[in-house]
């Protein structure tokens, strides 16, 4: 076998060699794809964000969906409540009010005064800018039962009127009647619910 002596400046020179080629590889390989998988890479991680971003908002347009629905049925409830409650230049609404109940239990009040009770105050216990409270007497005639009748129906036609007070005295003449005087208290509204 034949062995070869290699001459170590040539071999420094082929390592060399080697090595400049190598480095020049290396850097044309990492110039022109290096910036190329960086990129890559880039988008890739950009495009799962986007994903992510995009379920998000498909979860946003679902809960958008459901709370415009709520919003709807919040705006309709508040409708048919600002319907029930009359407005503060609506002076005859409790005497309205006190006329379907009679013609519904048929028979009749004596006497409907409303007032406004003055209190101590700027503001009235339990006002604020949107209400107000306003008052009424009612003075009637009428058997126990028949009371309890005009309470009942009071109360169950209009949820926000309160009776403050109820005075039962026994009628003279009659033993089957009672003059009865209520106080209710009622909301009023002093501008819209919704504008």
């Amino acid at each position: 076998m034949r062995v070869m002596a290699y001459d170590k400046e040539k071999v420094e020179k082929t390592a060399l060699y080697v090595l400049i080629v190598s480095a020049v590889v290396a850097a044309f390989w990492f110039g022109l794809f290096g910036p190329g998988l960086n990129h890559i890479s880039f988008l890739s991680k950009k495009s799962a964000d986007l994903r992510e971003r995009i379920d998000d908002a498909k979860d946003k347009i679902k809960n958008a969906a459901r709370i415009n629905e709520r919003f709807a049925t919040l705006e309709a409830r508040m409708r048919s409540l600002e319907a029930q409650i009359p407005y503060i230049s609506d002076t005859s609404w409790v005497v309205r009010l006190i006329n379907d109940i009679e013609k519904e239990l048929k028979f009749k009040t004596e006497r409907i005064i409303p007032y406004v009770e003055q209190e101590k105050g700027d503001q009235a216990k339990g006002e604020n800018d949107l209400y107000a409270f306003r008052n009424a007497q009612i003075v009637l005639k009428a058997g126990y039962h028949q009371i309890g009748q005009f309470v009942n129906t009071l109360e169950e036609k209009v949820k926000f009127v309160t009776i403050e007070s109820i005075t039962i005295e026994a009628d003279k003449d009659n033993p089957f009647q009672h003059n009865v005087e209520l106080k209710i208290r009622y909301p009023v509204l002093k501008k819209p619910i919704i504008e």
